[in-house]
């Protein structure tokens, strides 16, 4: 699913975890030829390479990840309560 949010297109690739969501910003990841970051610590595979070079992410794994917020140093996944 798709939201626009700050004039910005974002993929919304999470699920929720007590109202808390790993957000995916597609338009800030450099892709994993550049960083791969997500990819190196997330654990149980809920992050994947797509075609494009940009990460793929299980809805469903994701929830057990809410940490890799903290490893992206470009701040495309980062987390939100609602």
């Amino acid at each position: 699913m798709n939201t626009v949010m700050s004039g910005r297109m974002e993929d919304r690739n999470s699920c929720e975890s007590n109202n808390t969501k790993l957000i995916y910003d597609r338009e800030r990841c450099v892709g994993v030829d550049v960083c791969g970051a997500c990819i190196e610590h997330c654990t149980n595979g809920a992050i994947s390479l797509g075609n494009d070079g940009r990460i793929v992410i299980d809805q469903v794994l994701i929830t057990q990840n809410l940490h890799l917020a903290e490893i992206c140093p470009v701040l495309a996944l980062y987390i939100r309560s609602e």
